[in-house]
C-alpha cells in the first residue's frame, strides 16, 4: 500500500500522413486521469509535437522516442515503473506489450483494426458495432474488451454541447451552415475540393473550414476562401471544434476518429474514406444511417460533392433522420466509462490510497455492457 500518486504513460504517434487522432484521443483519457490525481506521461515520435501542438501545452512529462529499443527508453525515463501503460499504435502489438509487462502493472491497448495480437489486460476498440469475435483469437482469455462507440474517447466539450446541438438538428428549414473538416493534416487535400463544390452548388451557404497548421493545403484553402465567398471562414488551430460542429447543419469530413464526435452531436455527414483503416467505420455508420458515404479520397470530385451537398442542404427530413441515427450511436460519455473501468482495474482503497498490482497476479472481473 502506498500513498504516492500513480503514473499512466501513453504511447502514441502523430504525423502528416497519420494525422493526430491517436494522440488526441490519448490526451482525452490523460486529462481524465490527471483530474483523478495521476501523473501522466507521453512517449511519442518527434513529429507529434508539431502535428498536435496541444500535447506540449498540456503534458509536462514527454519522452520523444528516437531510439531503436523503445522499451529500454521507456524504462529509463520512468525507472520505477508505471501503474498503467496505454498503447495506441498500429505498429505495436503483443511483442511490445509483453516486453513492457515487468515494468507496467496494467496495460490497455487501443485498437480499431483487429488485425494483430495483443498481450494486454484491457483492449479498447471504439468502432460502432465491433463484436467480441473480432478479438477472440487476438487477445488472451483474461483480457477485458471495451468495444463500441459507447467507449469513444471524446473530450468533455462534446457532451457539453450535445443538448444544444441535437435541438438544432430538429429544424425543418433548409440548411444554412456547413462545416468542412478533414482533420489536422488533410493529406489528400479534400477540403479544397469540397470548397469548390460548395461554391458551385450552394454559394449561399455559410461555410466553416477547419485546416490545421500542418496541412500542406492550408495556403490553398485560404486563397480559395478569399476568392470564393465572404461567407467562408477558415479556422486554423481550433480549441473548441465541438462548438463549430454544434452550430453546423451538416458536415463534409473523413471517416476517422472524428466520426464519434460528430455522432455525439448528431451532425449529418457527407463522409469520405481517406485511409484504409476507416473502411470498417464507414461501413458501420452508413449501415446505421448516420452518414452518407460519398466515396474514397482518390475518387471524389467537385461534381460528386456538388450534387450531394445541394441535395442534403434542401432535405431537412433526411438530415433529421441522419442526426437521430448518429446521436443514438455515441452519447459522449465514453471517456468517463473507460476511466471508471481503468481505475477499478488499477487501484483500490479510499481517496489518495492506491494499491498497485501487476498483470495476472490479481484480476478484477468488470461487467461491461456491450455496444448497441
Amino acid at each position: 500500500m502506498t500513498t504516492q500518486r500513480p503514473t499512466a504513460v501513453f504511447r502514441a504517434d502523430a504525423s502528416i500522413d497519420l494525422g493526430g487522432g491517436h494522440v488526441m484521443r490519448c490526451l482525452t483519457l490523460a486529462g481524465a486521469f490527471a483530474d483523478e490525481g495521476w501523473h501522466v506521461g507521453f512517449a511519442v515520435n518527434a513529429e507529434a509535437l508539431s502535428v498536435v501542438p496541444s500535447l506540449t501545452e498540456t503534458v509536462v512529462s514527454i519522452l520523444v522516442l528516437d531510439e531503436v529499443d523503445e522499451v529500454t527508453a521507456l524504462r529509463e525515463r520512468w525507472p520505477d515503473g508505471v501503474a498503467l501503460l496505454i498503447v495506441d499504435h498500429y505498429g505495436l502489438d503483443s511483442e511490445f506489450e509483453q516486453r513492457c509487462r515487468p515494468w507496467a502493472a496494467t496495460i490497455l491497448a487501443i485498437d480499431d483494426l483487429a488485425n494483430r495480437r495483443h498481450r494486454a489486460d484491457l483492449l479498447l476498440d471504439q468502432t460502432h458495432g465491433r463484436e467480441e469475435a473480432c478479438y477472440r483469437d487476438l487477445t488472451g482469455p483474461d483480457c477485458t474488451l471495451l468495444l463500441g462507440a459507447r467507449f469513444a474517447l471524446l473530450r468533455p466539450q462534446f457532451q457539453a454541447h450535445r443538448r444544444r446541438a441535437l435541438g438544432r438538428r430538429e429544424s425543418t428549414a433548409p440548411a444554412e451552415r456547413l462545416l468542412i473538416s478533414f482533420g489536422a493534416t488533410d493529406p489528400a487535400g479534400i477540403a479544397a475540393t469540397a470548397m469548390r463544390a460548395v461554391a458551385r452548388a450552394c454559394p449561399d451557404l455559410s461555410v466553416d473550414v477547419v485546416a490545421g497548421a500542418t496541412s500542406h493545403y492550408l495556403d490553398e484553402i485560404r486563397r480559395l476562401a478569399a476568392a470564393l465567398s465572404p461567407a467562408v471562414t477558415v479556422h486554423g488551430a481550433v480549441d473548441d471544434i465541438a462548438s463549430l460542429m454544434a452550430d453546423a447543419d451538416f458536415v463534409i469530413g473523413a471517416c476517422g476518429g472524428t466520426s464519434w464526435e460528430r455522432c455525439c452531436l448528431g451532425l449529418p455527414t457527407l463522409a469520405v474514406v481517406t485511409a484504409d483503416n476507416q473502411r470498417q467505420i464507414a461501413r458501420a455508420l452508413a449501415a446505421a444511417g448516420a452518414i452518407e458515404l460519398v466515396g474514397n479520397a482518390g475518387e471524389v470530385t467537385v461534381d460528386t460533392f456538388a450534387a450531394r451537398v445541394a441535395a442534403l442542404r434542401d432535405d431537412a427530413a433526411r438530415r433529421r433522420a441522419m442526426a437521430r441515427a448518429a446521436a443514438a450511436i455515441c452519447d459522449g460519455n465514453g471517456a468517463a466509462r473507460v476511466t471508471e473501468v481503468l481505475l477499478r482495474e488499477t487501484m483500490a482503497g479510499g481517496p489518495g490510497a492506491y494499491l498497485l498490482y501487476g498483470g495476472s497476479s490479481r484480476r478484477i472481473t468488470i461487467p461491461v455492457e456491450k455496444d448497441g
